[in-house]
């Protein structure tokens, strides 16, 4: 019986991944760290403040919002600084809990940096103290992004302008396919930049 119960145990570990406990300015956040989906923690703010501690806190720690896509209860955010790109993923718990999931890793790489998830959530953990009840993002100097070649068309998010984005053409002249942190493809005004004569 006791054979059974360890192997279990064992086997319930393996899948679910293992769990720590950080502390942050004071305050004691939960952390679970999982192989597949990176770093998770959730602050006891809503998601608008939750974001606009997000841009503060990438900012702090050197990275530009590069993408954020909008869904139900979900935000998705894109992030990168020429050495490092990453994924934060958003989901709104309650009026006053969001969730947060992030995962970094080098550029064009495959391992992930936990070292840095971990202190970027710790970052916006801190800005999110800070922030008045009132904090949003600030989208000075985005467009937005279509679900349609239309300007008429769903936003599905924005994007920070001169970012580098990977951008293929689309059939209606003047628009941009781009592939969503969610996977979903959507569209952009633009042009691709000329190719350079050799």
């Amino acid at each position: 019986m006791l054979k059974r119960f360890i192997l279990f145990m064992m086997m319930l570990f393996s899948f679910t991944g293992c769990a720590g406990v950080v502390a942050v300015g004071g305050a004691v956040s939960g952390y679970v760290v999982d192989n597949f989906k990176g770093l998770e923690n959730s602050m006891p703010v809503g998601m608008q403040v939750s974001m606009a501690a997000v841009q503060h806190g990438l900012n702090e720690t050197g990275f530009g919002v590069d993408i954020i896509e909008f869904g139900d209860g979900t935000y998705f955010v894109r992030f990168a600084n020429g050495k490092l790109e990453g994924l934060l993923k958003l989901s709104q718990q309650t009026r006053k809990l969001t969730t947060l999931y992030i995962k970094v890793k080098s550029l064009g790489g495959v391992v992930r940096e936990a070292s840095v998830e971990r202190t970027v959530l710790e970052v916006i953990a801190e800005q999110s103290k800070k922030l008045s009840k009132r904090a949003r993002f600030n989208y000075s100097g985005y467009n937005y992004i279509r679900a349609k070649a239309s300007r008429f068309s769903k936003k599905m998010g924005r994007y920070r302008r001169g970012a580098d984005l990977k951008l293929s053409p689309s059939p209606k002249k003047e628009w941009l396919r781009i592939k969503m942190p969610s996977g979903n493809m959507a569209f952009l005004k633009g042009k691709l930049p000329a190719k350079k004569k050799s």
